[in-house]
């Protein structure tokens, strides 16, 4: 069964579906449902109808961008374990508590809460994403703990204490409480947020979630593919109409950092850091928390 499977995810790599086929895998063990027809084994087509189905029961919102790693994940990753960059462009090197809004794969906490040097006094790092993708996070994040690269479990436990995933809605107002959520954060991880050019109605949500994740003074810190400038200037006029101040990181600062290109589409790749003014930002947190 996993065979056949993952034959069709590498079939339908070019649209990310290999976790959701993998997935599928776990459901039919768990199930104790045999991937057969009444002849035997599925046949390739048979299969490959099967795996399609699947990932279209997924829906919008399992859509395959979350199902893979970017090259702006990549680059990310390389800058940030790196302190001299990161301090070159005035960001810490060395976070207490990191949020991701977008996690996706997961691929950018993981890698990041396993260098030492970035996660040396890292307390808490929150992946976050919709729930179905929150539960392939755990899922890795289970592996990794358990053995990677063959190193045994002591080496990642840090890794493991400090990284959490869990579901936040975009359009949640972040307030100070004993939640997780309620943490008060000084780095907030953007990466490849803005590769969805259906609506500006994600753009808002998106925003006013951000904005309040930095009420305490947090860089948020968001890298992405040009792909789509009107899309991105709306995203970034939202965030100004909320009290974020934008100032890129100039191409010669992270062209070191940029790996050889797998995306299929787009231009270079930016990073723009974002704090909250503490004026402006004050009174739109009024705004946006203010009851409907």
């Amino acid at each position: 069964e996993a065979g056949v499977c993952l034959m069709c995810a590498h079939i339908y790599s070019c649209v990310g579906v290999a976790s959701a086929l993998l997935d599928f895998v776990e459901q039919c063990i768990r199930s104790d449902r045999a991937v057969l027809d009444d002849s035997g084994p599925l046949s390739p087509a048979a299969a490959r109808r099967a795996a399609a189905d699947y990932v279209e029961s997924c829906g919008q919102s399992m859509d395959p961008t979350g199902q893979r790693e970017w090259d702006c994940s990549r680059m990310l990753t390389s800058f940030l374990i790196d302190a001299d960059g990161c301090a070159a462009v005035g960001i810490t090197p060395t976070p207490h508590a990191v949020l991701e809004l977008g996690a996706g794969a997961g691929s950018l906490a993981l890698s990041l809460t396993a260098d030492p040097g970035f996660s040396s006094r890292l307390e808490l790092y929150v992946a976050t994403d919709v729930a179905g993708r929150v539960e392939g996070i755990q899922r890795r994040l289970t592996i990794k703990a358990a053995s990677a690269d063959g190193r045994p479990l002591s080496a990642h436990h840090r890794s493991s204490s400090t990284l959490c995933a869990m579901p936040l809605q975009w359009g949640r107002v972040l307030v100070d409480d004993e939640s997780v959520l309620g943490a008060r954060f000084d780095l907030i991880l953007l990466c490849e947020l803005l590769y969805y050019k259906g609506s500006d109605d994600l753009l808002t949500p998106l925003v006013t979630t951000l904005a309040s994740a930095c009420r305490h003074g947090a860089m948020a810190v968001v890298v992405y593919r040009e792909r789509c400038e009107e899309y991105e200037a709306a995203f970034f006029a939202h965030a100004t109409d909320r009290g974020l101040v934008a100032r890129e990181v100039h191409a010669r600062d992270i062209e070191r950092y940029t790996p050889p290109r797998r995306d299929g589409h787009g231009g270079p790749i930016r990073m723009v850091l974002m704090q909250l003014d503490s004026i402006a930002g004050e009174l739109s947190l009024i705004h946006i928390s203010e009851p409907t």
